[in-house]
């Protein structure tokens, strides 16, 4: 249990930067399985085919891995697109209600008159 109050803003802190990365790990972990899952057909030897032409086993396979390997490459473009967009969101300021300036109305009155 949190006894000041800077032990408990640490902790939400916390939270929050977990909250926010855990999109970008999931993204990491689903390139890495399909890219995995269709990286193991092309490494997998494949019997000699007895039937000729595009209809055999092994094209099935090749075409099989390859869809696998270019969903695993769009989940990981997804993933690095996700953390530059995080990185620029955190560097760009938002400004709060509390840290503008009212506005003077007694000095704009000066200025045009």
């Amino acid at each position: 249990m949190p006894t000041t109050f800077t032990e408990k803003t640490i902790k939400e802190a916390r939270k929050e930067s977990t909250k926010k990365a855990l999109p970008g790990i999931g993204l990491l972990v689903l390139a890495a399985g399909f890219t995995s899952l269709g990286l193991l057909s092309f490494v997998n030897i494949h019997p000699a085919d007895t039937g000729t032409g595009l209809f055999s086993e092994a094209t099935y396979s090749i075409v099989g891995s390859s869809i696998g390997f270019l969903v695993g490459m769009t989940f990981l473009a997804a993933a690095v697109l996700f953390v530059g967009t995080l990185r620029k969101r955190q560097s760009i300021p938002v400004p709060r209600m509390n840290q503008r300036k009212p506005l003077n109305l007694l000095s704009a009155r000066n200025v045009l008159s």
